[in-house]
């Protein structure tokens, strides 16, 4: 099984962000694997990188994890259109 997780340019130096579901499966199986594309952005696919994640390094780094707990605001289409691009004043 495998994860892929794309970053808009190096995710070097931060954290990884993965669901709770994800953190089960590695925890689980140890057939999980996460890729990293970086780089996406700039939108060339030959200057993407691409770091794998699986077996005992994933296993090392799951067990320093920290969970989180956070909102989701549904933000519906039509707010979304008609809401201000800047501060009135």
């Amino acid at each position: 099984m495998i994860e892929v997780k794309a970053f808009g340019t190096s995710n070097r130096g931060f954290e990884l962000w993965l669901e709770t579901t994800q953190i089960q499966q590695a925890q689980r199986n140890p057939q999980f694997y996460v890729y990293l594309v970086e780089n996406v952005r700039q939108g060339d696919p030959a200057l993407f990188s691409v770091r794998v994640l699986g077996g005992d390094r994933l296993a090392r780094l799951i067990a320093n994890a920290k969970e989180h707990r956070y909102f989701t605001v549904p933000w519906p289409v039509a707010d979304y259109d008609s809401c201000p691009r800047e501060l009135d004043g």
